[in-house]
């Protein structure tokens, strides 16, 4: 795992990682990394587990913990690596002499008198700290919530982590440290021991039977390809069709896993010739039909630097399949690794993000095909055959809603304002109707189509003008408004944000009508 920074919206998330590339590190070195993971970080806070406290309003359980709780578990960790390694300490006395070193531990002199401490406005944390049952006096405060810090700290991390061995003793409790704490707290680089790992034995009957000593490294490659079986004294594993068939999904190739049994298995190791061939007959069934979602394709414009990049060791471990002359898939997770090497080789690539639906409405491009509704004035779209196109009912879904009396698609005002507020514009939208819809779309409906989708900008009312009219130029209007005795009886100039049309008086109320019935709004 590890802590996502990047974009807004998921800073502070945590997401899975490889872990081959953590697991195939030296132990003390991932123990290292481990120790100063906590020790430095704050995905970790103490104060949710003080044994008998309770602290309000308190952290929540994602909440990062307060810089003073990093500062004081090193503080802790200085007085933890002080004492003999191997010597049993009890813990009601180690929490003693820690007062005696650092009696501000967890709460600094500055907040305040230690019989405040542990009030709100009185401390860095802003909370209450409180007994379950009870006051909290500031005399007993310190061993409950500091030594509840403490508690926390050594039963927790430095247990889980193997730094201590923990023994209860009645009702009191000892710790002692272990001899790998100074190996972690050190600054020594980790080295390779040079351990001689157990070889793999590929059978026959595809089972996979790995001899300890087992590296994590392999049991994680194994884990991606195969059926684990057991792991308690061996680590027995088989190859399926279907855990084949999961880890081609997932990204692996044929080659890929048969390389990594050649190399598991040792210097001149031969795998089932039976095996071989399945792993490829597998890969063949699982790629008949592909659909790729989040790929990392290469586009080159020189066949030539694809086959340079082929031939490449490293270059190689990071590229998948070749599609094309200049055209090269990435391996999963390795695109950032590969922009290294071609920094390296003076390359600079350019990162193209493809759209996430390259579809009809969003490119604006149709294919030839056959009308599939007719559209109704209500918006009602009636298929025209028992089984409608796939493709296009899957783009029609996007502009339209279920109707339940009918069990057609419906284009409402809602969907139309949700659709252009996903990206899509209303002219794709009229003009996908207009070619899949038999008759196109009724001149009713595209008024009601172009008001929900704001068609006619931003003022799409009516107003009606029943006051006796001049039509005249710009210029003569000009000069009888400058006259005095016209332009007394001249009225408001109408605005030509429009178009002025003549409407017999008789035909005026139905027309007004008709208009509220398509959705405008007329003053």
């Amino acid at each position: 795992m590890q802590e996502q920074q990047g974009s807004q919206g998921s800073q502070g998330s945590i997401h899975a990682a490889d872990a081959e590339e953590f697991f195939s590190l030296p132990a003390l070195e991932r123990a290292r990394r481990c120790y100063h993971l906590w020790l430095e970080g704050s995905f970790w806070n103490e104060l949710l587990y003080l044994p008998e406290v309770m602290v309000r309003p308190g952290p929540n359980m994602l909440d990062p913990a307060h810089e003073e709780v990093i500062s004081s578990r090193q503080v802790l960790m200085e007085r933890v690596l002080d004492e003999q390694a191997g010597t049993w300490l009890g813990m009601s006395s180690f929490i003693a002499r820690t007062k005696l070193y650092a009696p501000y531990l967890l709460f600094p002199r500055q907040y305040g008198t230690r019989a405040d401490r542990y009030s709100v406005g009185s401390n860095p944390y802003n909370w209450d700290f409180r007994l379950r049952r009870g006051w909290l006096t500031h005399r007993e405060g310190w061993h409950l919530v500091e030594g509840g810090f403490i508690r926390a700290v050594v039963l927790g991390p430095l247990q889980w982590m193997g730094l201590v061995e923990v023994k209860n003793e009645g009702s009191a409790v000892a710790f002692c440290s272990t001899p790998g704490t100074l190996l972690v707290t050190s600054e020594a680089q980790a080295v390779e021991t040079g351990v001689a790992w157990g070889r793999l034995i590929v059978q026959p009957n595809f089972e996979l039977v790995a001899l300890a000593p087992v590296s994590e490294a392999l049991l994680i490659k194994l884990d991606r390809f195969a059926e684990r079986i057991g792991l308690e004294h061996i680590a027995q594993y088989r190859l399926t069709k279907a855990s084949v068939t999961r880890a081609i999904q997932m990204g692996l190739h044929a080659e890929t896993i048969q390389r990594v049994l050649e190399e598991s298995a040792g210097p001149g190791a031969v795998i089932p010739q039976n095996v071989s061939y399945s792993l490829v007959e597998w890969e063949r069934q699982a790629r008949r039909i592909e659909v790729w979602q989040g790929a990392t394709l290469l586009e080159v414009d020189d066949s030539a630097l694809l086959d340079e990049l082929f031939a490449d060791e490293e270059a190689r471990e990071l590229l998948g399949r070749r599609l094309s002359p200049v055209l090269a898939e990435v391996a999963a997770n390795r695109a950032d690794a590969l922009q290294d090497v071609f920094w390296r080789k003076d390359y600079l690539p350019a990162l193209t993000t493809a759209p996430d639906q390259d579809s009809l409405l969003d490119s604006g491009r149709f294919v030839a095909r056959e009308p599939q509704w007719r559209l109704h004035d209500d918006g009602l779209l009636q298929p025209l055959y028992a089984v409608t196109d796939l493709y296009l009912v899957a783009e029609v879904e996007r502009i339209s809603t279920l109707d339940a009396l009918t069990g057609w698609r419906k284009i409402t005002p809602s969907e139309i304002k949700r659709a252009c507020s996903r990206g899509i514009t209303l002219d794709a939208i009229i003009r996908f109707l207009q070619h899949y819809c038999e008759d196109g779309v009724p001149a009713p409906f595209l008024i009601r189509l172009k008001l929900w989708g704001g068609g006619y900008g931003e003022r799409p009312a009516i107003q009606v003008e029943q006051a006796p009219l001049l039509y005249l130029s710009a210029k003569i209007l000009q000069d009888l408004q400058s006259d005095e005795e016209v332009g007394e009886l001249l009225g408001a100039e109408v605005v030509q944000e429009g178009r002025l049309v003549r409407v017999p008086a008789e035909h005026l109320e139905r027309v007004i009508e008709l208009l509220r019935k398509r959705g405008f709004v007329v003053e």
